[in-house]
């Protein structure tokens, strides 16, 4: 008998401006001798005739979980813009060897009108709503005690983020950073910088974040840095010297950010993406590109050589399309950077976030550990000499092998059953 899933939706009449910082995942787990008998669906709001017990079991308790947050948030004056839950009812047999729900995730996202996060203390002292039942919490799949509330983390997120920087984090524990300073075609200003070290180096310690997408507003990706502050940073007696080194190491550091952050980020590309924008394309684990999209290090133009952002490119792609790209600054066209590795994939601009989404969901559905684990091993070998490559590939395996999701996984394999992912 496979899980089952129920999905619950609400949303105020007033239209949503924006979406709103919290999202987390929990868990509910049953005592081992509970068990859910066929009768008890009408108890639990479901009809016999059409919804079995499991699903009517998850409804319920979803539902329950919603109002009692619903109810204390307008006791707080929060304006919540909508409320939405994936609850998945896990199956298995219990102590009596009955099959029964032995757990159920719910995986709420709630939306907060514009420009509006919960007060920490207001927080603390009126609105932990605890839903019946909700006795363990999960952060996307790991099953551990925490003697919080269920919504610990709401308005105390350490991932708030400026307008120029936005953030959502859906069911399926997918992040979406969207750069969002179309004005100045979402240049990477140092306040966009500062915003980006901040999202990706948060995110990676965050368990229930599994993939980050990112992506932007308006008809640019990212044109690279803001030249005209960097232009303003010349005013100083070292003529910008200690200012220009100071916003490339905060730029370098970003990259870098990405690279070393344990889960993968998969670039979104609509629009140009030039010079440090295309070294972020060129920064991400994995890039699809609408067909509209161009991209280049046209630093040549105006006697600046895209020096830092050689360092991903060159990465990225072989030496010569690499050079090409630098040293004549022509604008490149998506499937041409699909023929030599820049990007993954093109697709229509129609299809792009759908297509980006169905690969993230993909990458979600796996363990966080196997994923960290590989993609930390990925870019440490890539540059070790061949047989250092191997000796670091086969100590990696190894641990790996010892890891609590790779018996699992493979024991799910052997028993054709689906994993349950812990995360360790």
């Amino acid at each position: 008998m496979s899980d089952l899933s129920i999905q619950l939706h609400w949303q105020r009449a007033e239209p949503v401006l924006l979406a709103g910082k919290y999202s987390n995942a929990h868990t509910v787990r049953f005592n081992s001798d509970y068990d859910v008998a066929v009768d008890a669906a009408p108890d639990w709001g479901g009809d016999p005739a059409n919804t079995n017990p499991e699903q009517a079991l998850a409804s319920a308790l979803s539902s329950c979980h919603m109002m009692t947050f619903l109810a204390l948030a307008a006791k707080a004056g929060w304006p919540v813009a909508s409320y939405s839950d994936h609850a998945v009812a896990h199956l298995g047999k219990n102590a009596k060897g009955q099959m029964s729900v032995t757990r159920i995730d719910l995986h709420p996202a709630v939306r907060f009108d514009a420009g509006f996060a919960p007060d920490a203390a207001e927080l603390s002292k009126n609105a932990a709503p605890r839903a019946p039942l909700l006795l363990h919490r999960q952060h996307a799949g790991r099953q551990r005690r925490d003697q919080h509330s269920s919504t610990s983390r709401l308005g105390t997120d350490p991932m708030q983020t400026g307008d120029i920087l936005l953030h959502d984090l859906d069911a399926d524990g997918i992040l979406r950073l969207t750069l969002n300073d179309p004005a100045r075609r979402n240049a990477l200003s140092e306040a966009m910088l500062t915003e980006l070290g901040k999202a990706f180096g948060q995110a990676g310690s965050d368990p229930a974040i599994r993939v980050i997408v990112l992506a932007a507003n308006g008809p640019a990706f990212c044109a690279g840095h803001d030249l005209k502050e960097m232009t303003a940073g010349r005013t100083g007696p070292d003529r910008g010297r200690a200012y220009f080194a100071r916003i490339l190491e905060q730029c370098s550091a970003v990259m870098q950010g990405i690279v070393t952050c344990p889960k993968p980020v998969i670039a979104e590309v609509t629009g140009v993406a030039t010079a440090a924008g295309c070294q972020l394309v060129a920064s991400c684990d994995l890039a699809i590109a609408s067909e509209n999209a161009t991209f280049s290090t046209p630093g040549v133009h105006i006697g600046l050589f895209c020096s830092t952002p050689m360092v991903a490119l060159s990465r990225n792609v072989a030496d010569k399309h690499a050079m090409e790209m630098l040293l004549t600054g022509d604008m490149m066209p998506a499937d041409r950077a699909a023929e030599i590795g820049l990007v993954n994939k093109v697709v229509t601009a129609q299809n792009l976030r759908d297509a980006t989404l169905q690969m993230a969901q993909k990458i979600a559905s796996k363990s966080n550990m196997t994923l960290a684990t590989g993609k930390r091993a990925f870019y440490a070998q890539r540059d070790m000499p061949l047989s250092d490559a191997y000796a670091h590939a086969t100590q990696v395996m190894v641990d790996n092998m010892l890891a609590r999701d790779a018996e699992e996984g493979i024991g799910a394999f052997i028993e054709k059953r689906a994993p349950k992912w812990e995360d360790a």
